[in-house]
């Protein structure tokens, strides 16, 4: 009280100054108040003493009335930001924690986030790895100050990887080789990630050409974080299995009857493969 001072009126005429011309007054107040939850505060006038220009004490002239007032604190003003992040999948953990201020100085205060509309709030920090999108709530809470919120953004987008698929093969017979494809150099994975797909190819077992096809599911854990491209389609071919027909050969003595190649039979090898079937 004794810094914010003391007002002094005449009671019956407002037009009037309080003290007579020449005297001068001395106040004592008492009251102070620091927190705004200790506010308001009662601020009241312990002590009068006036004087005139002779240093004469004037008091007992005076009908004194000791008011009292209030001394109150107001909440100041803090604000509270976090920092937006949108970027490509790289497979790392992002996101800061917000930052409390008042005015341009940062300062200490009890802060909390939200990802999910301010339902629920947690001092943990948010933060994303994978491919989403998260809009965070952030409050800050100071004694003494208005509390304060804000919001920010999280943003993962998706990688680009790109399947080749590879030609594949066989010989009619056979039995099915495994279908094989690979990243490209320039847009492979990030970390040497596995993505999850199968290869296939139409169906049939004739020797043709076949089309070839990569399957996949996009919200795959792995999978979900790229922007997948198949080069292709391509072709797996089964060959015509190459087989030599020799006839059997067969002797006989001159008898006049006939020695008939239909009798004695063939033999049939697989040409490439002396070790295979025909």
């Amino acid at each position: 009280a004794t810094v914010v001072g003391y007002e002094l009126s005449y009671t019956d005429d407002a037009e009037k100054d309080g003290l007579a011309s020449g005297d001068t007054a001395t106040v004592i107040l008492s009251g102070s108040v620091t927190e705004v939850n200790d506010s308001p505060k009662t601020t009241k006038v312990e002590s009068v003493t006036i004087k005139n220009a002779k240093g004469e004490d004037q008091t007992n002239n005076y009908k004194i009335t000791k008011a009292e007032n209030k001394l109150e604190i107001f909440n100041a003003t803090i604000t509270v930001s976090g920092e937006d992040y949108s970027d490509v999948y790289d497979g790392n953990t992002h996101g800061n924690a917000a930052i409390a201020k008042v005015g341009e100085e940062e300062t200490e205060a009890t802060i909390t986030y939200s990802i999910d509309g301010g339902n629920t709030w947690k001092d943990e920090i948010p933060t994303v790895k994978d491919v989403e999108e998260v809009t965070v709530q952030v409050k800050a809470v100071k004694t003494n100050y208005d509390d304060a919120t804000n919001e920010y953004t999280l943003k993962v987008s998706k990688a680009i990887a790109t399947i080749t698929l590879a030609d594949g093969s066989k010989v009619y017979g056979e039995d099915e080789p495994v279908l094989k494809a690979a990243y490209s150099d320039t847009d492979g994975t990030v970390n040497n990630e596995e993505l999850s797909y199968t290869v296939e190819r139409e169906p049939g077992e004739n020797a043709t050409e076949y089309e070839m096809s990569i399957r996949y599911d996009s919200e795959e854990t792995v999978n979900k974080n790229y922007d997948i491209t198949v080069e292709g389609p391509k072709t797996f071919t089964i060959n015509q299995r190459p087989i030599t027909v020799t006839p059997k050969y067969a002797s006989k003595i001159y008898d006049g009857t006939e020695l008939s190649a239909t009798v004695v039979g063939y033999e049939l090898s697989y040409t490439d493969d002396a070790e295979k079937d025909g």
